[in-house]
């Protein structure tokens, strides 16, 4: 299902920045076994990753990664920054690449999917039905470090007149993947690329996000942390492990 994202030499990675707290996680670092791992495609022919994350105190988080855009936008994986025309890979993409890499020693587009029927909530029925998924079960187990934000988001509603959802007046809280770190480590895909043995962003990440709840209501916009690192390199193709 993945195996048609490519990477590209002329896209530029966000390597390791600091970006901009259902019942949700504070946020921080989380040591998380992968229980489930899917693709989707909404209706607007986004893919999605879509991870079931069970941290070490046996607390769920399920949350999906956008890997392309939508048919509109021609259903990549890369966007074109508006000021400065430089690709840069979605953040569901980079995120999707760095746990396939950290856990499997591959790219998303080298893995493969298996069709399983899981229980899914279907909105028509009103309730969850075994439903057919393109699931990567080499993912399934695995062990992974993750960096999350617990944020303060809009609750939309439609708008009857356009059609289009807007914000509600109202909030909610959500949490949002952030970053992976590998697992025992705690070294970045960037770290480990340029053979570094300290973890250096993550005690960063924690420095700057333990406890902290992102705003980003439309009233008070999205708030931002420290500027992005420089872009890291494309990884090589792999003849040992990554991460050792």
């Amino acid at each position: 299902m993945f195996n048609d994202l490519k990477t590209d030499d002329t896209v530029v990675s966000d390597g390791d920045s600091i970006g901009g707290k259902f019942n949700t996680l504070d946020s921080g670092l989380y040591e998380c076994t992968i229980k489930l791992a899917y693709g989707s495609i909404s209706k607007g022919g986004a893919r999605a990753l879509n991870l079931v994350l069970e941290t070490a105190e046996n607390k769920e988080l399920k949350r999906p990664l956008w890997v392309t855009s939508g048919k509109a936008k021609g259903c990549l994986n890369y966007y074109v920054n508006s000021k400065t025309k430089v690709k840069k890979y979605l953040p569901g993409y980079e995120s999707a690449n760095d746990l396939c890499l950290m856990t499997l020693n591959k790219r998303l587009n080298q893995t493969s999917t298996e069709s399983k029927h899981i229980m899914l909530y279907d909105f028509a029925q009103g309730k969850e039905v075994a439903t057919e998924v393109k699931m990567i079960t080499d993912l399934i187990g695995k062990k992974i470090i993750a960096g999350v934000i617990k944020q303060t988001v809009d609750k939309n509603i439609k708008d009857e007149a356009s059609g289009e959802y807007v914000p509600s007046g109202e909030t909610r809280e959500e949490n949002e993947i952030d970053k992976f770190f590998h697992f025992p480590t705690g070294l970045t895909v960037t770290e480990a690329t340029a053979k570094m043995t300290e973890p250096k962003f993550k005690n960063t990440w924690a420095k700057t996000w333990n406890g902290v709840t992102r705003d980003k209501t439309t009233k008070t916009g999205i708030t931002l942390g420290a500027p992005s690192a420089p872009g890291r390199p494309t990884v090589p193709a792999q003849t040992g492990s990554l991460f050792g």
